[in-house]
């Protein structure tokens, strides 16, 4: 199965039924997974999330990087995931490619 790592040992893991396990060996304070979408939740390839983005996760498995837009900002993604907080002008939505992925709003 596809895991995101960080350099702490904390584990993403996305399970073939589409659901997430997380292992967490830090703090629970550090980032905390408020939301995640797939692009099928996107209309027009915008995803929605309830509130603005100020951290962001994005999963996919393509062989090459895409492109995504958050907070106006455009973002080369590579293959296996990314998470870091983003700046930008606030906004709740984020542009995806025509690809399977998993987007997470991070708090």
């Amino acid at each position: 199965m596809p895991r995101i790592s960080d350099a702490q040992g904390n584990e993403l893991k996305l399970n073939t039924d589409g659901s997430m396990k997380a292992t967490i060996t830090g703090s629970l304070a550090k980032v905390i997974l408020a939301e995640q979408k797939t692009n099928a939740d996107a209309d027009a390839n915008v995803i929605t999330f309830a509130e603005v983005i100020e951290a962001i996760e994005i999963y996919h498995e393509e062989t090459t990087w895409q492109t995504f837009i958050v907070n106006g900002l455009t973002i080369q993604i590579p293959s296996g995931g990314w998470a870091r907080p983003v700046g930008g002008v606030a906004s709740a939505e984020v542009t995806i490619p025509a690809i399977a992925c998993l987007v997470g709003r991070l708090i």
